[in-house]
């Protein structure tokens, strides 16, 4: 039945039915054939064109079914139940409480049996709706995932002595990157008390004190501006973040050696950054490894971070 309506649209030129009948099938036809949405936003589109289409179908029904010249003298009963299903336009949504209000006008009135038994098309566009509203939306994964899981299938690959050289390496670093976001947290503290100090003053004051703070601090002034609920997720994040980055550098630098013993080692730490030097014993004789760990940046930065970097190189 749709099929002989669209036809029948497009040969009265009614552009609008037809193209959104056609970008509904062409929706309906990708995401059963996939059995599931590329995105929300593709199922949205896709609901979204089968209640347009349920609007023109409704729309039609009411108009030849006379639901808005109904007598002025009609019941009560009608005269509601006219009312209630005209100004509650069907959906894919709604579908049930539609059925609900066309039983009770047609019980009452041969509007409603008319509007009843001309249903259909309307119907199966809102049938078609809900199935699929009902298919998955497959999240495409993210590239900051897919690279977080090459590193962990990297690090779970790695020897056992090189995890555990890996594992001293960022308690070694710790400290130092302890220390380096404690200076930072109490500088940001310091920014926020100067914005709490801002907010009590007449505009133009703040105005002119809070671009001061953005000449003085950059990006930082942003996060203590927000509060202190921002400074700890910064604060943690940019830690986190970085014994990650450690971690993994490390270990796609070793990725391809077996370590078999630590001969000796030496960690330097210090307020700019971390170094640890070691000398290891591995499968193909021994070698030397230098991590150094450079705070990057100064006040002008997204997020605070330490830019790692790693050198391998066989004695000899």
């Amino acid at each position: 039945m749709l099929d002989m309506i669209y036809l029948a649209k497009k040969s009265q030129g009614n552009t609008f039915f037809v193209n959104t009948y056609e970008r509904f099938v062409a929706s309906e036809s990708a995401a059963l054939s996939a059995q599931s949405f590329k995105t929300k936003s593709a199922q949205k589109d896709a609901i979204g064109y089968a209640n347009s289409l349920i609007g023109v179908l409704f729309s039609e029904l009411v108009k030849d079914s006379g639901l808005l010249k109904m007598d002025e003298d009609e019941s009560s009963a009608v005269g509601e139940a006219a009312s209630e299903l005209y100004y509650s336009a069907p959906a894919v949504h709604t579908m049930k409480a539609f059925e609900r209000r066309v039983s009770a006008l047609a019980a009452c009135s041969e509007v409603g049996q008319f509007i009843d038994e001309r249903a259909a098309a309307l119907r199966d566009i809102a049938a078609r709706g809900l199935v699929l509203k009902a298919v998955p939306v497959i999240k495409k994964i993210s590239r900051k995932a897919t690279e977080m899981q090459r590193k962990e299938a990297q690090w779970k690959a790695l020897p056992v002595a090189s995890k555990a050289l890996v594992l001293r390496i960022t308690e070694e670093i710790t400290p130092s990157l302890e220390g380096i976001y404690s200076e930072l947290r109490t500088l940001l503290e310091k920014i926020r008390i100067e914005c709490e100090r801002a907010k009590g003053m007449t505009r133009k004051e703040r105005l002119t004190k809070r671009r001061g703070l953005v000449d003085a601090y950059g990006d930082l002034f942003n996060v203590a501006w927000a509060g202190e609920r921002h400074i700890d997720a910064f604060i943690q994040g940019g830690f986190a973040d970085d014994i990650a980055a450690i971690k993994y550098h490390a270990a796609t630098r070793l990725g391809g050696i077996e370590v078999l013993d630590v001969l000796s080692s030496d960690a330097v730490l210090g307020k700019a950054g971390c170094e640890y030097r070691c000398r290891l014993l591995t499968n193909d004789g021994p070698y030397r490894f230098h991590v150094r760990g450079i705070f990057a940046g100064g006040v002008n930065i997204q997020r605070c971070h330490i830019r790692v970097i790693c050198d391998l190189k066989r004695e000899g």
